[in-house]
């Protein structure tokens, strides 16, 4: 074995388990020094059973351009269509009233907008943590802002991204400015 300090993990799975393990460290050493020295044996309880049984639950599959990040966490809210831009924008097309939640790490630059498509009225709504990390927002008809059919526009971003991108723009305009007034 090497020379100094090291770690080694083993887990062992107890398919025929009869309640007791043995450890057995030898070291054969042909004229040379060897010292065996175990500071430390472990044993931890993994509930197998409890695993073997447990279920992955696949996430709503019926909802038509559906996005893994986007949930709706009621019954009487439908996530009709997604359009996702990176990490940063999402359009959403919403079937009436409940809880959207965003499966990103709860940030107050993110803004959640219902947006008109008729009346041309933004409505800002209500953004909460949910599930103690990710955002949530609040879709009802309160302001009007669905059509009459129970459908309306909803627009997710995270506001902060604007300001990179308008760092980009500004850099982008002095540079040209500069090489403008070099010739």
């Amino acid at each position: 074995m090497d020379r100094g300090k090291f770690d080694q993990t083993f887990s062992l799975l107890p398919w025929d388990w009869d309640g007791h393990y043995s450890l057995n460290i030898e070291t054969r050493s042909f004229g040379q020094y060897a010292e065996n020295r175990v500071d430390k044996v472990e044993v931890r309880y993994a509930p197998i059973e409890k695993i073997v049984r447990a279920k992955l639950v696949p996430i709503r599959s019926d909802l038509v351009g559906y996005d893994n990040d986007l949930q709706p966490t009621r019954s009487d809210l439908r996530i009709t269509h997604v359009k996702k831009t990176g990490t940063w924008l999402y359009g959403l097309g919403v079937r009436g009233d409940g809880l959207i939640r965003l499966s990103q790490g709860y940030d107050e630059g993110w803004v959640g907008l219902n947006v008109s498509s008729i009346k041309y009225h933004v409505a800002s709504l209500r953004h909460l943590k949910v599930d103690g990390w990710a955002n949530g927002f609040v879709v009802n008809n309160e302001s009007g802002i669905m059509n009459n059919e129970g459908n309306g526009i909803v627009i997710i971003f995270y506001w902060p991204q604007l300001l990179q991108y308008l760092g980009f723009v500004l850099l982008g305009t002095t540079l040209v400015l500069a090489m403008m007034k070099r010739d």
